[in-house]
């Protein structure tokens, strides 16, 4: 078997680029021949990939560079390999003509879709996307159920599900309940779908509350978004609780989930699956936004709090006051995730759908 993987351009190495080397790696480690076809490539994530063929087809200034320097560096590639793997849109939508089987991890089918009132432009898009999804994928492949259904209301297709691992051993850490601060943390990029604005609107409203509260946000910044975070955080007097982390590392990324109380994750429906189940791996309680694709996961297990706009602060101040209670919740969740969230799992499901569709 030999896989070719497709990317669009890597600015940030985040959970769905981490996806992508899990699987790469494994395949190198089991003998299985794979390249990554992509327009430009992150150097930590080049450093993180193990005999894997790095395929670099840059973009030019037409329309559309990016989905069509994707499909260049498939076509002129894929007679050399048995199966096609697009990850992240619009690496889909790259595969048109091809005459191999596709297998494509849908991270997130709502970035295709769109939201709110579509233009002309993005209509055409989507219906270009869906004739795609019809014509050229042979499978695919989401994480969950939400994403599964999703998927099936925008496509029409049913895909299969196969969960992300987690990297439960890099994570795994002891921590101490801090009983003199109250740090929460907020992992991801600095963006909408990722919802900042409201954690800064929940600890306005707890300042008065709980003593040395403090906000980190690790991720990297979208400037416009950025600028409506900064206003916000002049007139309401935060600029001594709230921390912005560029984007991190792994290494730091631990540490700030080993030095923090809580992990705040107020996403919309788009993204953000791995730091939950990262942090609970260090031991730190969680709680999420009803909308977080894989929240169903949280409550079935009881491994952390699920919550929303109306309930954040009350939620917050119950794990405030109840601290031995919410890690012993999130030494729950560590268990379950070293049991269920495995990258082996993972990787051979994938293998599986690989061999299935050659």
């Amino acid at each position: 078997m030999k896989v070719l993987l497709a990317n669009q351009s890597t600015y940030v190495y985040g959970g769905a680029e981490t996806v992508i080397v899990r699987l790469a790696n494994y395949l190198s480690k089991h003998g299985i021949e794979n390249a990554l076809v992509t327009p430009s490539l992150h150097p930590d994530i080049e450093k993180d990939l193990v005999d894997t063929e790095i395929i670099i087809s840059p973009k030019s200034c037409s329309p559309h560079s990016e989905m069509r320097s994707i499909h260049r560096g498939i076509k002129e590639n894929e007679s050399r390999f048995n199966v096609i793997n697009p990850h992240n849109y619009p690496a889909e939508m790259a595969v048109f003509g091809c005459n191999k089987p596709v297998v494509w991890q849908c991270n997130e089918p709502i970035l295709a879709m769109g939201s709110g009132k579509k233009s002309l432009t993005s209509r055409m898009n989507l219906a270009f996307d869906k004739s795609i999804v019809k014509r050229n994928i042979t499978e695919v492949v989401v994480a969950d159920e939400f994403n599964s259904y999703r998927f099936e209301r925008i496509y029409h297709k049913k895909p299969i599900i196969i969960p992300y691992g987690i990297d439960t051993e890099y994570f795994n850490l002891n921590r101490e309940v801090n009983p003199d601060a109250f740090k929460i943390l907020q992992v991801g990029m600095v963006q909408p779908y990722k919802n900042q604005l409201e954690s800064l609107r929940i600890i306005n409203e707890l300042k008065n509350q709980i003593p040395n509260i403090r906000l980190t946000f690790a991720g990297w910044n979208l400037p416009e978004y950025k600028l409506i975070l900064d206003e916000y955080i002049r007139k309401n007097g935060l600029q001594n609780i709230v921390t912005f982390s560029e984007h991190v590392g792994k290494p730091y990324l631990k540490e700030l989930y080993a030095n923090h109380d809580v992990l705040l994750h107020p996403i919309k429906a788009q993204g953000g699956w791995l730091s939950p189940f990262e942090a609970l791996c260090t031991g730190l309680p969680i709680i999420v936004s009803n909308e977080f694709t894989a929240a169903s996961i949280i409550i079935d297990n009881s491994i952390g709090v699920v919550s929303n706009s109306d309930n954040y602060i009350s939620d917050l101040m119950k794990v405030y006051h109840n601290r031995d209670k919410y890690h012993k919740q999130a030494l729950k969740g560590k268990q379950w995730v070293n049991s269920n969230l495995t990258w082996d799992k993972y990787c051979k499901g994938m293998i599986n759908v690989f061999e299935k569709v050659i």
